[in-house]
């Protein structure tokens, strides 16, 4: 279910646009008011009918504020704001995973009082995998996920005595709340807490097992917290923090510092805590869609994630290597990100970086890789290296000493 293709119509501030995407990484740059938190809602438009089919999660459909607003000239006022009809998202996937074929489709709103269209071919792909899940089979599920820039979760983790009790629920609760960043800290610390209780649980089985001489069952559990582990450490490597995990001793969630040792994530900084939940409930998502992979399933995860602003709170240097740390982390899911930083854009190889201008089509910019930061502010960013005045200055200096 990677988008490969979206063309826009008459929604918000796009009369009209189009934008292609690869696999990978994918990076969004330009002026603030281009679109590019815009693009991403689009996005989460088109696929909102299909995640609505599984029955767990909501339909993100067109609202009121998504309708394009046109500037009508007349005689006597002047002009006038008027709502522009029809508002319509077309898209198109890979064929891979989910679909073995490409898959196009489209959402359309064609009056101020309709809700607008259904696409039933989408809803149709999730009933068939529900149906599937349902029956007992075991299909590759696709994460969805959508973060905002109200990603900053900053509730506490509950306690082990406010925890819900243990017990199996459905793969497909890794959809609930797929378009709702800031619910995903408390349930990735519910889920955590059971993954731990259970995965100790089935240790004592084990040592039970052992001591009967009987074959040792495996402990998935186990396996999904070693999944978990390997991806939160490959983004936060940067940041000095590791072994993200359920401290029976704290009763929280902890991270572990070679220095500070272990500390709640609730007292960690915005920038490491922000990144500690969102790697961690995309991580949470994928070994709950597709528990059947054992240890494999965080890398073996597929499917299409949203980030509107990924160099949010962090430092330079993490800025740095975000990408490559969420691709190592994830390299089946296709990310689609927003970013302001040229840090981010200019030290991964193989990201495809569209520029939002006020043309009708997003421009391709070529490989950045390699390019020092300077570079990218003044040439994909439209951004002087220097203070214009300084600029000035320094330009009256040379040709003074040059003349």
């Amino acid at each position: 279910m990677k988008i490969k293709a979206l063309t826009l119509k008459n929604f918000r501030g796009f009369k009209k646009f189009e934008c292609s995407f690869r696999p990978g990484i994918n990076v969004l740059v330009g002026l603030n008011g281009f679109g590019k938190s815009s693009l991403l809602d689009a996005i989460t438009v088109a696929y909102g009918q299909f995640m609505s089919g599984f029955g767990t999660s909501t339909d993100r459909a067109i609202r009121d504020n998504d309708i394009h607003l046109g500037k009508i000239s007349t005689e006597e006022h002047g002009f006038t704001m008027e709502s522009q009809f029809p508002v319509v998202i077309s898209a198109q996937s890979f064929g891979d995973y989910v679909d073995d074929f490409p898959l196009e489709w489209s959402r359309a709103r064609n009056t101020q009082k309709s809700t607008g269209t259904k696409v039933p071919e989408l809803t149709n792909v999730a009933k068939r995998l529900q149906k599937i899940v349902q029956d007992g089979g075991q299909p590759s599920l696709p994460v969805i996920a959508c973060y905002g820039t109200d990603r900053l979760w900053k509730q506490s983790f509950e306690t082990s005595s406010e925890m819900p009790k243990l017990g199996k629920t459905s793969r497909l609760e890794g959809y609930r709340d797929w378009d709702k960043p800031s619910s995903g800290y408390k349930t990735f610390a519910n889920w955590l807490y059971q993954e731990t209780m259970a995965s100790f649980e089935q240790l004592m089985k084990q040592q039970q097992q052992r001591m009967a001489g009987n074959v040792v069952s495996n402990n998935i559990h186990e396996a999904h917290l070693n999944a978990l582990q390997q991806a939160i450490d490959a983004v936060l490597e940067p940041s000095g923090w590791s072994n993200v995990h359920y401290s029976a001793t704290e009763k929280q969630v902890v991270a572990t510092h070679e220095v500070q040792g272990n500390v709640p994530i609730s007292l960690l900084s915005d920038g490491v805590r922000n990144m500690i939940g969102m790697v961690a409930d995309i991580s949470r998502r994928a070994i709950q869609l597709n528990p059947q992979l054992g240890d494999h399933v965080i890398r073996e995860a597929h499917g299409i994630v949203l980030i509107d602003e990924v160099d949010m709170h962090l430092h330079p240097q993490w800025q740095r290597s975000i990408l490559g740390g969420l691709q190592k982390a994830f390299p089946n899911i296709q990310f689609i990100v927003t970013t302001h930083s040229p840090l981010v854009i200019s030290d991964i190889k193989n990201v495809h970086v569209n520029l939002l201008d006020n043309s009708e089509k997003a421009t391709q910019v070529p490989e950045l890789y390699g390019q020092d930061a300077n570079s990218v502010l003044l040439e994909i960013m439209d951004t002087d290296i220097r203070n214009a005045e300084i600029n000035e200055k320094l330009g009256d200096l040379l040709y003074t000493k040059c003349y």
